[in-house]
């Protein structure tokens, strides 16, 4: 049995593990389902690695018996209100919706993120802590971005989630004339989901360099750099 102290020691940890892998598709799947037979089975069967370590930091906050019902009061509980009324309602869509169970599935997966959102403000990690992990989690795709763009392809890295891409339909390939261009996907889905991703690190960069001593303020600006050129890739 997990105690207490240990279990928000890991929520903690969990957390910080879903920010550093926010923007990567890697999906695990679930053992022992077979529902193949099930249009748009493959989001059924299987779930984001970062979803499956919010789960798990949502878990963990719980089962420490951290008191969340007293703490959710004010802004906190309009939001969780709110929230979870919008993802009760995105379950609800299945009675009318063409795809019942895609309806169910998109409902879990914003329920998902609303309790860790909650989890997120009450499991007291520092706001620079979280957003240098989520910045460190960009720095590997800039990696891997980068690598892509010299060798217009995948490199190999399908154990994390890359995909198999290659210039040319159905991927997201700027052409002009004879000349084609793979934009870079990183670790990601698609280019504009890993461009999204970099503007929110753009941001934090100046955020945790504000304050800093010389030196780490030189490494966040190589890092922002880093990020804005990765950017322009995709």
């Amino acid at each position: 049995m997990v105690r207490r102290p240990r279990a928000l020691a890991l929520s903690r940890a969990a957390l910080l593990a879903t920010l550093f892998v926010l923007g990567w598709a890697l999906r695990v799947g679930l053992p022992g389902i077979d529902l193949t037979g099930i249009r748009f089975h493959y989001q059924i069967h299987s779930i984001r690695l970062s979803e499956m370590l919010a789960t798990l930091a949502v878990a963990l906050f719980v089962l420490a018996g951290a008191p969340i019902l007293s703490r959710l009061r004010g802004s906190l509980a309009a939001f969780a209100v709110s929230a979870f009324a919008l993802a009760g309602l995105a379950a609800a869509s299945s009675l009318w919706a063409l795809r019942p169970g895609l309806a169910l599935l998109q409902g879990a997966h914003l329920a998902i993120w609303v309790a860790f959102a909650i989890v997120v403000v009450l499991v007291q990690v520092s706001p620079q802590r979280m957003a240098a992990m989520f910045v460190l989690g960009l720095v590997v795709q800039v990696i891997v971005g980068v690598a892509q763009a010299i060798t217009q392809g995948n490199i190999g890295l399908w154990a994390l989630g890359e995909l198999r891409i290659r210039p040319g339909p159905p991927w997201s390939t700027i052409t002009e004339g004879g000349w084609q261009f793979l934009r870079v996907y990183g670790l990601s889905s698609h280019p504009n989901v890993l461009a999204g991703h970099f503007a929110i690190g753009l941001v934090l960069c100046w955020g945790l360099a504000f304050g800093r001593r010389p030196a780490e303020q030189a490494r966040l600006i190589v890092t922002w750099a880093a990020l804005f050129v990765t950017l322009l890739l995709t």
